[in-house]
């Protein structure tokens, strides 16, 4: 997820401020870039009005794409609404600092 780090820092004549590093991680650069890459690719070949035109003539194939876009989306809104909740996030990625793992109650029901 797109991760916002934030550093407290010293200038050279001893003020504080606070510098901000904003982190991406690789799964987000590649959906990304994929996508503008098609629609650059989309808008070059079929030309301007070609997305009103789709709709117009194949609402069923235009339906498709708007729910394969959802689904392209989707990855990038969940993980970082899970973690803000603090809910298990360790299925999506296990290795990121902020994962939370689910809690499991430590309980036998065999003894």
């Amino acid at each position: 997820a797109l991760l916002a780090r934030l550093q407290l820092s010293y200038h050279e004549s001893g003020e504080q401020y606070i510098r901000v590093m904003i982190e991406f991680e690789g799964h987000e650069v590649a959906v990304l870039g994929t996508v503008t890459g098609f629609l650059g690719v989309t808008n070059a070949t079929l030309g301007k009005g070609w997305v009103k035109s789709f709709i117009h003539r194949q609402p069923v194939a235009a339906f498709s794409v708007m729910l394969c876009g959802i689904g392209v989306i989707l990855p990038l809104t969940v993980v970082p609404i899970r973690r803000a909740l603090k809910l298990p996030t360790n299925q999506y990625d296990a290795a990121h600092p902020k994962v939370t793992f689910p809690k499991y109650a430590d309980v036998n029901k065999y003894n």
